[in-house]
């Protein structure tokens, strides 16, 4: 019996070594697996952070691609401004060239009227005088015979006595035209 019992003891030596390992065996994996799953948590901390600075990242650029488009609308709206301003001076400087070409074809007419008026009057009016007049008035109209006729017909004018009635409709039409230009600059003010 003795060797019963030495068999049963080595018997329940093996089982409680088994045992044992099996514990030790199951610790093990217990502690592997909690080593895993502290790396599965690092990882998905990592992941989650990932996540986080790309949707950062993508607000940011979308962000930088707002202001980026803002600021092109708005460098396109201050050119487009820029454009307006600049035509709308190129109009007014070539406004005041004209008014400027009518005033001094204003002054002629004027010089002429009164020389017409004073050969009415019965003075005499040097003829090469009336003609260095006449012919300046022809230089300064050019390209405005079709916007002046009456100015124009003044050139038909070979002496003071045929110029009077011209330059009288010529002095209104010149008028006439100054208070128009007058009138469309100060509507583009306006606008």
């Amino acid at each position: 019996m003795s060797e019963v019992c030495g068999t049963i003891s080595g018997v329940e030596l093996i089982n409680t070594a088994l045992s044992v390992t099996s514990t030790v065996a199951a610790l093990l994996t217990v502690w592997l697996a909690f080593l895993a799953l502290g790396k599965a948590k690092e990882t998905v901390l990592e992941a989650k952070t990932a996540r986080l600075e790309a949707e950062q990242a993508a607000k940011e650029a979308a962000a930088d691609r707002r202001t980026e488009a803002a600021e092109r609308h708005d460098a396109a709206r201050e050119e487009a401004a820029d454009r307006r301003q600049a035509a709308a001076d190129r109009r007014e400087a070539e406004r005041d060239r004209r008014r400027r070409r009518l005033e001094r074809v204003g002054e002629l007419v004027e010089d002429l009227f009164w020389m017409a008026e004073t050969g009415r009057q019965g003075f005499i009016v040097p003829a090469d005088k009336w003609m260095a007049r006449r012919n300046l008035l022809g230089h300064a109209i050019v390209g405005l015979h079709d916007q002046l006729p009456e100015t124009a017909s003044l050139l038909d004018c070979a002496n003071v006595g045929q110029a009077f009635g011209p330059a009288s409709r010529a002095r209104l039409e010149i008028e006439r035209v100054l208070a128009a230009l007058s009138r469309d600059q100060d509507s583009d003010h306006q606008d």
